[in-house]
């Protein structure tokens, strides 16, 4: 509690380490959590002497501010950490630490100028931050400021050269800008620093131009949830993205009537069950991101949710539906066999299925392509449905 016992630097960066240890918790690819990247960053800051501690009046609310965040991930409530590190802030304005926490959640509450600004903010206090320069990339780089995030991003990895997470962010940059040779490099620094990251070597297998049959997991999930505060906005408002409202359209083209049991794969916010709700009796949907379904639950077009991998979610229902649709889902994966087998084994006779993907005109059956997804031959998608008797 403030005006408590002091103590020494060592247990004092133990006592924080873990009471964030659930703040951010989504990790970052690069084999560190973002919940102990971030402890480590606010216990080496706060506690960096070593030497006896005086904590302030402030740290209760920086606290609760990091506890709040972690807790916003599953109940949506980012607002009272905001309010918490804004507190904070009133109290101590140059708290580097409170300030880098208020820009990260001014971020996932997709209000991205702003959490530029305070992330700035946080540099003019503590402008030898590697932690806080990663940060700023982010947030510069979902309002795409590129030029902007490839130089606080490379000065995260001036100031850490040992530091994974900074070069795999980096190279998430460089790969988006179309620098393929320059991600490798990054992504083999991260991957030499902190083995084992199954998201980094997709990426790295992507951006050398290396196939494989299927995006991990932990790739997929990670991607959607640093996307699903301002999703709906981006695809639908920015991007123009009409892929559910035309599938929707050509179901209903091809039958009038309800289908008595739905189910989306990849659902996602919820696009393609809003456009599905009045055609659907029971409409199940399936996805890898708990955040994209909270989206999802609130737009209360599903009678049930269902967090999973979709080949490994339909193996496991005991249902046989109607209808199957997958809307920008077989960007994720390569070989399609499997997926659409399990689709023929839990559809009914005369079932529909719709789906869509991205076409490639180089001959073969899929590409990995350097953004980290697939894209497939058109005679491959048909052939392989006909082989499950899907067509």
């Amino acid at each position: 509690p403030a005006g408590g016992p002091q103590n020494d630097g060592a247990a004092a960066r133990h006592v924080l380490a873990s009471v964030l240890a659930d703040t951010f918790n989504t990790g970052d690819g690069a084999g560190v959590p973002d919940a102990e990247a971030f402890g480590r960053y606010a216990a080496e800051e706060r506690f960096s002497a070593g030497g006896p501690v005086e904590r302030h009046v402030a740290d209760d609310d920086v606290l609760f501010g990091h506890k709040g965040t972690g807790v916003g991930r599953v109940e949506n409530q980012f607002s009272a950490a905001q309010a918490a590190f804004e507190q904070a802030l009133l109290q101590q304005p140059g708290d580097a630490v409170a300030r880098t926490g208020l820009g990260m959640t001014l971020r996932e509450l997709g209000q991205f100028e702003a959490s530029v600004d305070q992330l700035k903010k946080a540099l003019e206090c503590a402008p030898e931050s590697p932690f806080t320069h990663i940060e700023l990339g982010l947030s510069l780089r979902r309002i795409n400021r590129d030029s902007e995030a490839l130089a606080s991003l490379e000065r995260a990895t001036e100031l850490a050269p040992d530091n994974a997470r900074a070069h795999f962010r980096l190279g998430q940059l460089q790969a988006k800008l179309g620098d393929r040779s320059r991600a490798a490099q990054s992504y083999r620094r991260s991957l030499a620093l902190s083995p084992g990251s199954a998201e980094v070597q997709h990426l790295l297998n992507a951006v050398e131009g290396k196939r494989t049959a299927i995006a991990p997991a932990e790739y997929i999930e990670k991607e959607f949830d640093d996307f699903s505060a301002n999703f709906d906005q981006k695809l639908v408002g920015s991007l123009q993205y009409r892929a559910p409202a035309v599938l929707a359209s050509m179901i209903r083209e091809a039958r009038a009537e309800p289908f008595p049991s739905v189910l989306d794969l990849g659902c996602g916010t919820g696009l393609m069950g809003v456009e599905l709700r009045s055609q659907a009796g029971y409409m199940v949907g399936v996805d890898l991101s708990s955040k994209m379904l909270e989206k999802a639950r609130d737009k209360g077009a599903y009678d049930e949710l269902i967090r999973g991998d979709i080949v490994e979610a339909l193996s496991a229902s005991g249902k046989l539906f109607d209808l199957v649709v997958a809307t920008d889902v077989l960007i994720y994966l390569g070989d399609l066999v499997p997926f659409m087998q399990s689709v023929a084994e839990k559809t009914i006779p005369g079932a529909f299925v719709g789906i869509s993907t991205e076409l490639h005109s180089v001959p073969g059956d899929y590409a990995l392509l350097g953004t980290g997804r697939y894209a497939h031959g058109k005679d491959y998608v048909c052939g392989v449905a006909a082989s499950a008797g899907l067509c």
